[in-house]
């Protein structure tokens, strides 16, 4: 009971259910911006205007007058898509987000490493055989 009378409180969100509008626009601006939303392709009817006296932008949802008309405002009923299909799509910029990240970028030091330190050490047999006799070892320890 409690839960009931909880639930009651709460706002409720809803989205339409179906994406037929239907609304008032000022008839004497040029353009009118119907909506935010894309708009299906044939399904715009101004009531009581010819469709020769007006042009429509479905994916800006945008009516242009030809000729104006003489009322102030009438009634427009249309279907939208669920997005803008010109929409701009951009993921994060890496400029909010480059301070983001733990560690730096590793960058490797290669200064002071010339040929004489053997820093990438490729040879045949006998370079090994030279390495190991000038380090101590005898060749036949190995």
């Amino acid at each position: 009971m409690v839960w009931l009378l909880a639930a009651a409180q709460v706002p409720r969100v809803e989205t339409p259910l179906s994406n037929l509008r239907k609304k008032m626009i000022a008839a004497k601006h040029n353009p009118v911006q119907i909506d935010s939303l894309s708009i299906v392709p044939g399904t715009v009817t101004v009531i009581g205007i010819p469709d020769s006296l007006y042009t429509i932008d479905f994916v800006n949802a945008r009516l242009t007058w030809k000729q104006l008309p003489a009322l102030d405002s009438v009634m427009i009923r249309y279907r939208v898509f669920h997005t803008r299909l010109n929409a701009a799509i951009s993921h994060m910029q890496y400029d909010s987000i480059m301070n983001n990240f733990i560690g730096q970028p590793y960058i490797p030091d290669y200064a002071g490493v010339g040929q004489a330190d053997n820093f990438f050490n490729f040879g045949n047999r006998y370079s090994a055989i030279k390495f190991f006799v000038s380090s101590g070892k005898s060749s036949s320890s190995w």
